[in-house]
């Protein structure tokens, strides 16, 4: 039996490749993993920002700002400075065979896929680093020559002649990572294909009342941040070549019953060509 037999065209991504996809994902789209309050836009976060060397050159958004953390009662300008991190994906397509889930998610029903990630995050609670940074008069005596190092830990230029500089403070990070787990689903309606998180576990966190509030706000961020910005419309999947045919995702029916179908540790869309 042909495996065209329900669509003109079928594309098959394996497991591994689809993983090779998601890294090129998170070096081209880094402010879609990456988001800070105001203050900490542009400097060293958690973990460091990984791009792609030749967006690294342009001037692209590598981090997304959001609101401080609100403190009851203060105005919004007086919330703690906080960052979120996504530093690494792995899925594992039905059936599960690579990554190993908590009993807490149970197995992979149909159409569901495994997820293994990182999640780094920080929050600044007011204490702030101290750090000389050069006048712009300056500038010429600091190439000439002054004895100087690069810390590299932060980039930072330590004086160590009493070269003048302009003092400026910044905000000091306390940073924590954790292993996390998630069971997801590929939904597809009449408009798009997008992603859906059903359940996530973090990893080896205690009291459990932590666990379950770190594991709501990661659930919603997901679902109603992330996962929006890389919903793919089926418009946009339907396009001509030149006159001869048009090119679009099978429709969905007894024959197709879902499409992208992920099984077999892979997957796989149905493409219909048109005349």
């Amino acid at each position: 039996m042909p495996i065209t037999q329900h669509a003109n065209v079928v594309g098959i991504f394996p497991e591994a490749a689809f993983n090779k996809v998601i890294k090129e994902v998170m070096l081209q789209m880094p402010d879609v993993f990456n988001y800070a309050s105001a203050a900490l836009m542009g400097q060293s976060l958690c973990s460091p920002i990984r791009k792609h060397p030749v967006k690294g050159t342009m001037d692209f958004p590598t981090c997304t700002e959001v609101p401080k953390i609100p403190l009851p009662g203060l105005p919004a300008s007086a919330g703690l400075d906080f960052c979120i991190q996504i530093t690494e994906l792995k899925v594992d397509f039905q059936p599960s065979n690579s990554i190993s889930l908590p009993s807490e998610l149970g197995n992979l029903a149909v159409q569901e896929f495994a997820l293994k990630g990182k999640a780094c995050c920080g929050v600044s609670c007011g204490n702030r680093t101290n750090v000389p940074i050069p006048g712009k008069d300056k500038g010429k005596q600091l190439k000439d020559g002054k004895a100087k190092e690069v810390k590299k830990d932060t980039g930072l230029l330590k004086d160590l002649e009493k070269v003048p500089y302009l003092p400026v403070t910044l905000p000091h990070l306390n940073c924590f990572c954790l292993e996390l787990f998630a069971k997801m689903a590929v939904v597809r309606d009449s408009t798009s294909i997008r992603l859906q998180l059903l359940g996530i576990e973090i990893k080896d966190i205690s009291p459990i009342g932590l666990e379950n509030i770190i594991e709501c706000y990661l659930f919603k961020l997901l679902n109603k941040v992330v996962f929006p910005k890389i919903m793919i419309k089926l418009e946009d999947l339907v396009f001509s070549v030149g006159e001869f045919f048009t090119v679009m995702p099978a429709a969905i029916s007894a024959t197709v019953p879902y499409n992208p179908n992920v099984s077999s540790d892979k997957l796989t869309l149905f493409i219909n060509l048109n005349p």
